[in-house]
């Protein structure tokens, strides 16, 4: 997988999460001719949904982030964050001209997206840095992170599970 296929951008015209590869997804549900309407007109089908797990970067911290409801598009041009669900969660989307920021409801600051030529590529931790993830979950840590609903990294270390 290249790091291409790993970049995700927030879209604040995209109406749902659309992922290019079906493999990253989990809790899949399969849906029946599910139809996205692209800008220039065209359908994208979509056949299944579920949840991601995405690996970002928070100001030089690992954390993870579960993304719900993420459509699978075959042969889709790049991964999209769409805007407008991460705001239906009850969270904040802040622009400026260094990037964005997303604000979980009790104010934390969850995922960062830099400002590439005005397109908003989300920072995460790609494959090559695997290991900072590994260490930050541990594998005992990473099925409690799940219990309990997707908890981010700071949150888990305040209530020491680990």
């Amino acid at each position: 997988m290249s790091n291409r296929d790993m970049e995700w951008i927030l879209d604040s015209g995209a109406s749902v999460h659309i992922v290019k590869d079906k493999s990253l997804l989990y809790d899949i549900k399969y849906k029946t001719q599910l139809g996205i309407s692209a800008v220039d007109g065209n359908k994208l089908q979509c056949h299944l949904a579920g949840k991601l797990d995405l690996h970002v970067s928070v100001n030089g911290e690992s954390d993870m982030v579960t993304a719900h409801n993420v459509h699978y598009v075959k042969n889709v041009a790049t991964n999209l964050l769409s805007v407008g669900e991460i705001v239906r969660k009850g969270n904040t989307v802040t622009f400026d001209m260094q990037g964005a920021r997303v604000i979980s409801e009790s104010g934390e600051v969850i995922a960062i997206a830099s400002n590439e030529r005005g397109i908003f590529k989300l920072d995460t931790i790609d494959s090559k840095h695997k290991n900072v993830i590994d260490s930050v979950y541990s594998a005992e840590g990473f099925l409690w992170h799940r219990r309990l609903g997707h908890l981010n990294r700071k949150s888990m270390s305040i209530i020491r599970i680990w």
